[in-house]
């Protein structure tokens, strides 16, 4: 269990009382051991909302233009 280690080893050495640590629904990120870790220093867990399946997401046309702003953030990032 990686992230266990992760969290006993270097996250609660830093944690104080009132943070929240966000994560996502990984199975192994809910198990009970993680919210008795944080509680004891007084940290709260906040898990990131399901994504939509794939059957949910309304798919973009093929045809549809992309806006000229992206295009110049991944020219100036991407070097496209």
């Amino acid at each position: 269990m990686i992230q266990y280690k992760y969290l006993k080893r270097h996250l609660l050495p830093v944690l104080k009382k009132g943070d929240v640590v966000v994560m996502d629904n990984l199975s192994s990120h809910k198990g009970e051991n993680v919210e008795t870790l944080l509680a004891s220093k007084g940290a709260t867990a906040l898990y990131l909302p399901v994504p939509d399946t794939p059957t949910n997401l309304t798919a973009v046309p093929l045809e549809t233009p992309m806006p000229q702003a992206l295009i110049s953030y991944l020219d100036e990032e991407f070097l496209i």
